[in-house]
């Protein structure tokens, strides 16, 4: 069984290496990366051919500027697996994740979408992960879209005949790709399946364009999917006051943000 990994970036020259290790790394060796190049004028190209002549498993396509989704759709119709992993290009992957995301379908052969928990990491922060025991033990989180995106993207194991299913990635989309891919996922009757173990990564930096000068289009456009979602899923009045929340908390200055999580987590 092989496992395709897909990837999309662009002028991604400092950080894809780290991401590209971390799939070489890991303990399932079955697997094919598929990574669309879409439209870099850095050194990324150069780095993805380097890849691929030291490991032939690193497949890289090479496009002009399409955007995000339907770089993400090349990706998917080139890909040769019965699952497909998601990562983005700035997001590491622990390396048990393909193992142990396998094993979960095995466990549980009628989900079609396994997610991960993940570790939060900023700017370009070196993870050392640590071991971890495979817990077979999955969470429906479906009920979840109700409260926001809480679905790391990275962390994400699917088949591609469920994404196929939908019609991939919404092309028409610059923005909550993944969450509009998950609320429609649903509406088919899919679940959305967590393992309570961190095995992906999720980076927070400067050049993130919703963490910036298009945070508010970002945060609004995440907050319409989630009113979606909460009508399709027949969420509460809770749901409806903490999206609310939701949009006083976007719209505050990451460094505050940042300052509040700290002070929660102790």
């Amino acid at each position: 069984m092989i496992v395709s990994v897909i990837c999309t970036v662009r002028n991604g020259e400092s950080i894809i290496g780290q991401t590209i290790e971390s799939i070489m790394n890991q303990s399932f060796q079955n697997w094919e990366m598929v990574v669309v190049d879409d439209g870099s004028d850095d050194n990324t190209l150069e780095i993805l051919k380097n890849y691929h002549a030291k490991d032939s498993r690193i497949n890289y396509i090479s496009s002009i500027k399409v955007g995000r989704a339907k770089a993400l759709n090349i990706a998917i119709n080139s890909c040769n697996g019965e699952f497909i992993a998601n990562i983005d290009c700035d997001d590491p992957s622990h390396p048990n994740r393909l193992e142990f995301q396998l094993k979960a379908f095995e466990h549980f052969p009628k989900s079609s979408l396994i997610t991960t928990k993940f570790h939060i990491i900023l700017d370009k922060q070196l993870i050392n992960w640590d071991m971890v025991q495979y817990n077979r033990e999955i969470t429906d989180i479906t009920q979840s879209l109700i409260y926001g995106n809480s679905i790391n993207h990275s962390s994400i194991m699917i088949k591609k005949n469920a994404l196929l299913y939908v019609g991939g990635y919404n092309e028409k989309l610059q923005k909550q790709l993944d969450y509009d891919l998950w609320l429609r996922l649903v509406k088919k009757g899919i679940c959305i399946h967590q393992l309570n173990v961190a095995l992906a990564t999720k980076r927070i930096h400067k050049d993130q364009s919703f963490e910036n000068k298009n945070r508010l289009r970002y945060l609004f456009s995440s907050l319409n999917v989630q009113k979606d979602s909460i009508i399709f899923l027949k969420g509460g009045i809770n749901s409806w006051i903490l999206l609310f929340s939701r949009m006083f908390w976007g719209i505050m200055p990451q460094k505050i943000r940042l300052v509040i999580r700290g002070w929660i987590k102790k």
